[in-house]
């Protein structure tokens, strides 16, 4: 793979596939020159090679760049590769390292996807980005100065929030993906998050896919207040126990108007505040057409399951056409 990276002609009339592949084992091989000026370059992936800096790249067709582990001389190389790509649409950058990492900036008028994880600064300026995908923590700081409305956002939150806190970086990201329209959270303590969250309206969030360990799932109607319009919630229940004083319940405006599908995955060991999680999405969710449990672990017995949904089925309902499925 060596030869035939170093040896290409990426303008050649043979280069018609309109993608690239390489890979390495270990860092050592470098990409040529040649590679920054490709007419032809659709599809680029790379994966654990050295980036040299170009004084000037233009990839004319490039719509897809997929870079990983890769190791180049500083931000300004990634940089000058994506303003280089004016029909550039779907952008992933994990992993990469540089001497003395400083702050990356995704600047482009046609990207519409970014899927980022790096240990650094990173500003987003994408007016028409739908999709993003990205991690937060200590060593990783996302801002996004202008993007589009997004359709869809994946972020996980990773490292001490009080960390995290430092410069309102939580509420400024929250902020910025607040027209989301699909919301996947993971990784976060909601405690720590729901001063920020609470603050806002998600007023186009018809999804919400959310990871809480069993203590915050008492905050969920504090989360849901935020989400008027919200259809879809699916709630991963994770291990993690903490118990906490219960709290009175409100009723949110979405289990009212709009949520129609409920999904929860759990590992069953805090099975008491789990039934009574779906005790309360069933009494107050007046439009609801589907709730299904999903249970994470494969030491449950078909008669546990059968058992669990007897109870459930047993529950006041406020929709009277609500299905339930237990799996």
């Amino acid at each position: 793979m060596k030869t035939l990276t170093l040896g290409i002609d990426f303008n050649s009339c043979e280069f018609q596939r309109f993608s690239w592949f390489m890979r390495s084992y270990r860092f050592g091989v470098i990409t040529p020159l040649s590679l920054y000026t490709c007419e032809t370059l659709v599809h680029l992936r790379l994966s654990w090679v050295i980036l040299v800096h170009p004084e000037f790249a233009f990839l004319p067709c490039l719509k897809i760049m997929h870079l990983e582990c890769i190791k180049c001389p500083n931000e300004a190389t990634l940089e000058k590769l994506i303003l280089g790509s004016p029909v550039l649409e779907d952008v992933t950058i994990i992993a990469y390292l540089d001497d003395a990492p400083k702050v990356l900036q995704v600047r482009s008028q046609t990207l519409k996807r970014i899927h980022i994880n790096v240990y650094t600064k990173v500003v987003s300026d994408a007016p028409l980005l739908q999709y993003l995908k990205t991690e937060v923590n200590p060593n990783n700081h996302f801002k996004i100065t202008s993007s589009g409305s997004f359709a869809k956002v994946d972020i996980s939150f990773g490292g001490e929030h009080s960390e995290l806190c430092e410069g309102s970086m939580t509420r400024d990201i929250l902020t910025a993906i607040s027209r989301v329209r699909d919301l996947v959270i993971s990784f976060v303590t909601w405690e720590d998050v729901i001063p920020y969250f609470s603050k806002l309206q998600f007023c186009y969030l018809s999804r919400l896919s959310a990871e809480f360990s069993n203590s915050d799932v008492e905050l969920l109607p504090v989360i849901l207040q935020s989400c008027r319009k919200l259809e879809s919630l699916i709630l991963i229940l994770a291990e993690y126990v903490v118990d906490s004083e219960s709290r009175e319940p409100k009723v949110p405006p979405c289990l009212i108007a709009s949520l129609k599908f409920v999904e929860l995955k759990s590992p069953i060991f805090k099975y008491e505040r789990e039934m009574k999680l779906v005790k309360y999405i069933l009494e107050n969710s007046k439009i609801l057409e589907q709730l299904t449990m999903q249970w994470l672990c494969d030491d449950i017995s078909t008669e546990a399951k059968y058992d669990i949904l007897k109870e459930i089925l047993a529950m006041p309902r406020c929709s009277t056409t609500c299905q339930i499925l237990v799996l």
